[in-house]
Formats: structure tokens, C-alpha cells, sequence
């Protein structure tokens, strides 16, 4: 099969390492390109570039940030040119719209790694993609339980196939050693319990409640350190006052897999997810996790058995989670949690979901 997977860009975001991902898992029984839209000449257009199997055939239409159409043109030639089975767009719907429409010999899916409702860009794009869906032009797939509500929600119709998130297993680096000494430096006490957040600095993950909570915790337990990994968090005003001998911000990695093996329990803190591949990363780990209820992180935790979700978003019911973490750590077997992990999340699962669904449309859908 001659698959053509388009994202907007290489940038450090959840999208944009799940095509990579899925890219390079597909690639192995399969024709994989990888299409970006937007100028790779900038670093931070082209982040995960590096991680991308020599066995996948990787093209950049060097368009302009936004909403050009010169852009939809290209994408639109690109695709008439490459002439592939099936077209799989992440994080850019917009771009579908001309070749979906003209170029019909070919199969059309676009991934939701979002809310539906986040991922509108126009004010009457809603109607438009609820055209191409009803009309079966284009396939759309959620990511979870919570994305496909919010699909029906917006849309008024089940036309989505639900695929949950996979994330590829990251491996130790040859910086593990220097980093198991790193986070023994920040310890206070040999039984200091290591906390790590994985995230940019976004109001969407809510990091203001994250300190507010880790203050008053260390305030009550001094056997605690936090570990942030993240850009943005350099010049964030929260940062300001936070407890710096417990909670240290350690800025962008790209050797998470050391500071997971390394760690205890995963935090997120979210008011909004899809399903985060950082949760997924953490699992694959036996990290144990601890969430807000956002989006599909309720359809991965199983609450006291393999982590542990707070009842709301409120500061207070999530402290209260941390510390019931704490206390119930030894009754959460790590090794179920990586089986989880392998059984459900691991992105050779993911990969095989999405072959079968690209075959199913070609046989089912479409007509050459």
C-alpha cells in the first residue's frame, strides 16, 4: 500500500510525534511519504525530523505559516503527483478540502488528535467538513472516547472511526547514567519520591494549579521532588515563586525515556487533552500516573490500579489525589501497567488499527 501522511509541520507537539510514529511503524510492511506543509528551514519546523525511518520518504512544500492558497495548490499537486492509496492528514483538514474534492481515484482520512471542537479553524468549517464526511470523501478518526463525544457533539453524527492514540517505546539513551546522577543531586533524602510533569508551558495544562499543589505538598512532605520537562517555562511569570530545592524546571529533552526510568509518578494537570502521548511514554515506563479528569486520560487510567485520577480540576481534589498516590504506591503493580501499555497503547497496535482501517476504506468506501 502507498501511503501519503501529511502534518503541518515537524514541531515539538503530540500531532506531529504521532505521525512520526505511526510513519515509521507503517513503513515497515509498506510505501510511506511523509508530507509537511509549512517551511521546514526553521529548527523548531522540523524537531522530530531526526526520528523519522530512512524507510520513509519525507518531502517539505516549504508553504508560509497560515492560511495561504498557495498552500492548498501544492498539497493539491503533491498528492496528483505521489499518487497514493490512501491520504492521512493530522493536525490540517483544511488542506484536504481541494484534492478531496478533484483528485477522487484517492482515499482521504483525517485524524482528530484533538477535541473536535478545537480543531475547527473557520467559522462555517464545521459544515463544511460534516459535506466530506456524511458524503464518506473523507473518513474522520478520534483518538478516544471523550474526542468521539465531542465529535458527535459538533457533527450530530457518529461518522467517525475511533482509534485510541499509540505511542512508539522510547529507549535509554547513553545519557542515562549522567541523568540517574542529575536527579540524585536534587534529592534531599535517599527516599525522596521523584515526581515528573511533561509538557510545554500552556494554560491548556494548567501548571499554575501544578505548583500551587506541589508548594503545599512539599510544605507537608519534604521527601518530594518535581521534575518539569518542557519548553516555555524560561521566562513564565508562575515560575517565579515556586520551591526551587524540590520543584526544577529543566526545559526541553529529547531523552525522556532516562528521566522516566527514573521516576516514580507521572503528573498532568490538564484542562483539556485528547489522549497525551506523555501519559502513554510514562506507562510504558511502569510510571505511575496522576491526572485531572481531561479528556481521554479517563478512558486510559483505571483510577487506583494503574494511576490515579482526581475527582474534578479543583487544586484541592488533586492534592488530595497526590497524597492518596503516596500513600497507596505499593498497591500498584508497575508491570500491569506496562502490559497495558503493550496491549493497548504501543504504537505497533496503533499502526495495525490504522492498516486495517486503510484497507477497509479502499474496499468498502471507495471506488477506483
Amino acid at each position: 500500500m502507498k501511503i501519503l501522511q501529511i502534518s503541518y509541520s515537524l514541531t515539538s507537539g503530540g500531532g506531529e510525534r504521532f505521525v512520526v510514529d505511526l510513519s515509521n511503524e507503517l513503513s515497515k510492511n509498506n510505501e510511506v511519504i511523509l508530507l509537511t506543509i509549512v517551511d521546514d528551514t526553521p529548527v523548531q519546523n522540523r524537531h522530530y525530523l531526526s526520528d523519522l525511518s530512512a524507510k520513509v520518504q519525507y518531502l517539505n512544500i516549504k508553504a508560509k505559516s497560515g492560511l495561504h492558497i498557495k498552500s492548498f495548490f501544492k498539497v493539491y499537486k503533491a498528492i496528483k503527483r505521489i499518487k497514493p492509496d490512501i491520504v492521512h492528514s493530522h493536525c490540517t483538514m483544511l488542506q484536504l478540502y481541494l484534492p478531496a474534492l478533484f483528485l477522487r481515484k484517492f482515499c482521504y482520512v483525517y485524524t482528530f488528535h484533538s477535541l473536535a471542537n478545537l480543531c475547527l479553524k473557520l467559522k462555517a468549517q464545521k459544515y463544511i467538513d460534516k459535506f466530506f464526511f456524511h458524503k464518506k470523501i473523507i473518513i474522520p478518526v478520534t483518538i478516544s472516547r471523550e474526542c468521539h463525544k465531542s465529535f458527535v457533539e459538533i457533527y450530530k453524527h457518529s461518522y467517525d472511526i475511533e482509534i485510541v492514540n499509540g505511542r512508539s517505546k522510547l529507549t535509554l539513551t547513553d545519557k542515562y547514567d549522567e541523568v540517574t546522577q542529575e536527579i540524585k543531586s536534587y534529592k534531599q533524602h535517599d527516599d525522596d519520591k521523584i515526581f515528573i510533569h511533561i509538557a510545554r508551558y500552556h494554560y491548556i495544562k494548567n501548571q499554575e494549579m501544578l505548583f500551587k499543589a506541589f508548594d503545599r505538598i512539599i510544605k507537608e512532605n519534604n521527601n518530594i521532588q518535581l521534575l518539569v520537562i518542557g519548553n516555555g517555562f524560561e521566562n513564565a511569570p508562575i515560575t517565579s515563586n515556586i520551591n526551587k530545592k524540590h520543584i526544577h524546571i529543566l526545559g526541553e529533552k529529547r531523552n525522556i525515556g532516562d528521566y522516566l526510568a527514573s521516576s516514580d509518578f507521572f503528573v498532568l494537570t490538564s484542562l483539556i487533552e485528547g489522549l497525551p502521548l506523555s501519559l502513554l511514554e510514562a506507562m510504558s515506563f511502569g510510571v505511575i500516573p496522576i491526572s485531572t479528569p481531561a479528556g481521554g486520560v479517563k478512558d486510559v487510567i483505571i483510577n487506583g490500579k494503574t494511576g490515579f485520577i482526581s475527582p474534578s480540576f479543583d487544586c484541592e481534589d488533586f492534592i488530595q489525589t497526590i497524597k492518596r498516590a503516596l500513600m497507596d504506591e505499593k498497591n500498584i503493580n508497575r508491570e500491569f501497567i506496562k502490559d497495558e501499555y503493550e496491549t493497548k497503547y504501543s504504537m505497533s497496535c496503533c499502526a495495525q488499527k490504522y492498516q486495517s482501517t486503510y484497507h477497509t476504506i479502499i474496499n468498502k468506501y471507495h471506488t477506483k
